[in-house]
């Protein structure tokens, strides 16, 4: 049997480390272990290093292994580039969402080993099967294993039927909680009187039920793809394993989590009967004050809405299929059952200018949510816009996934689009008037983190 090492790619400069566990790496090694395969999930955060400019491999750390499977998406593939090419494994494979976008994507020009360095072997979609084929026939030389490629000077290699089957979710085994080397690390989740007011020392993850969402917003590479929901005791199981591992908040990594309301108000159920607090992600639209008063009084502290913008013009261009008016609605919804209403916004979509920045600043200022997400548009790997960039009036640059991590900070060079509607400086200059006045009116946000620090 192999020797394999999973890792995440480092994420550093997207947000604090300590709070998030990297789900796809636990489902892997479930699968691995359960073919009797040696597994560990490695803690990229401690094997690297980053002082808030320089990103370090701590080669003393490395172990060497037969197979290491790093798992990135776009924003973080770079830095899994750089801490592959230091590690001492026979051979390397990447998967993630950062693969699968850019190989089931129409432009061409980015399925390349070039964009893959530091890897042999790339994968496409749900890995729970792709890569256990992969290790099974390791040993044998021949390695076969469908959604699996070959990084040739040439080009991708396929070694089995390039698309894999959808992985069925209701089969899988429990994830592999135990082997998270990284640990759960104590942490809180918002209410509405503020970041840490209700289990500051409880230790904190992520947990996901179901995966995919039915929407078609352009600025996503997760639209219009089918939802599979793990079964409830599935979810139960889970639950109890966190419970016996110490954690008491649960971060959960649903994209739509209130879109079956009997099945968000039973995984509630389960929750509560382990004691657990929790945090969930929606759409504005799927709002019923009698659902989000039942949540509450089951531990949900903290909700976040996908608003993305206030302008009626980037809500359009972005097709989001809602309104400035039904955010407000959904906003007001969680914080009238006390529960804590996070909106995630974006801006840089093509389209904006200074006006619709104006816009979203003072519906900001206006409904005052208790926590703000801002990032800053990336044309990620699978979203409408890297696939017909044409239909945008922008174009996709060929160092792209080197500046894909970029929030609105920085420097205007590192902006990724240039947009016909907006420069790169007055784009960031305004994003800069958003998120100081988030940081210091609404909540400073959980923004790029230095393990054992803060950033105010």
């Amino acid at each position: 049997m192999a020797k394999v090492i999973l890792c995440e790619a480092p994420s550093w400069r997207l947000f604090d480390p300590r709070f998030h566990c990297n789900l796809a790496t636990i489902y892997l090694a479930a699968s691995l272990r359960e073919a009797k395969h040696q597994v560990r999930i490695a803690d990229c955060h401690d094997i690297t290093s980053w002082d808030g400019e320089r990103f370090t491999v701590n080669l003393e750390k490395l172990d060497h292994c037969d197979v290491l499977g790093i798992s990135a998406t776009s924003a973080n593939a770079n830095l899994g580039s750089r801490l592959a090419e230091a590690w001492p494994a026979q051979v390397k494979v990447l998967g993630g969402r950062h693969v699968s976008d850019i190989l089931n994507s129409p432009q061409e020009r980015f399925k390349h080993p070039r964009y893959f360095l530091g890897f042999d072997y790339v994968m496409n979609g749900e890995c729970e099967h792709t890569f256990v084929d992969f290790c099974n026939t390791f040993d044998s030389g021949c390695v076969h294993a469908d959604g699996c490629f070959l990084l040739h000077e040439d080009g991708l290699v396929p070694l089995g039927n390039p698309t894999p089957e959808v992985v069925d979710i209701a089969s899988l085994p429990l994830p592999a909680y135990d082997l998270y080397e990284a640990g759960f690390h104590a942490g809180a989740l918002s209410t509405p009187m503020g970041l840490g007011r209700i289990g500051g020392t409880l230790h904190t993850t992520t947990l996901v039920s179901a995966r995919g969402c039915p929407y078609g917003c352009t600025f996503c590479s997760d639209r219009r793809t089918k939802v599979r929901y793990e079964s409830l005791e599935q979810v139960k199981a889970q639950v109890g394993c966190l419970s016996m591992l110490g954690v008491g908040a649960i971060r959960v990594a649903d994209d739509t989590f209130t879109i079956k309301e009997s099945r968000a108000m039973a995984i509630a159920d389960i929750l509560a009967d382990y004691g657990m607090v929790f945090r969930a992600t929606t759409r504005v639209n799927l709002n019923n004050p009698h659902l989000f008063n039942y949540l509450a009084k089951k531990g949900c502290s903290e909700m976040g809405f996908g608003v993305e913008h206030s302008s009626p013009a980037m809500l359009k261009a972005m097709c989001k299929g809602t309104t400035a008016e039904a955010n407000e609605t959904a906003i007001k919804m969680a914080q009238d059952a006390g529960i804590a209403a996070q909106a995630f916004v974006i801006v840089g979509f093509p389209g904006e200018t200074q006006k619709t920045l104006d816009e979203l600043l003072g519906w900001l200022r206006r409904v005052r949510p208790d926590g703000v997400g801002l990032s800053l548009f990336q044309p990620y790997p699978g979203t409408d816009v890297y696939d017909f960039p044409e239909k945008y009036g922008v174009s996709i640059p060929d160092d792209c996934f080197d500046r894909m991590w970029q929030f609105v900070e920085g420097t205007a060079e590192q902006i990724v689009l240039d947009l016909p509607t907006i420069s790169k400086q007055e784009l960031l200059s305004k994003g800069m008037e958003i998120s100081q006045f988030i940081d210091q009116e609404i909540r400073p946000r959980d923004r790029r983190k230095i393990k054992g620090t803060e950033e105010k």
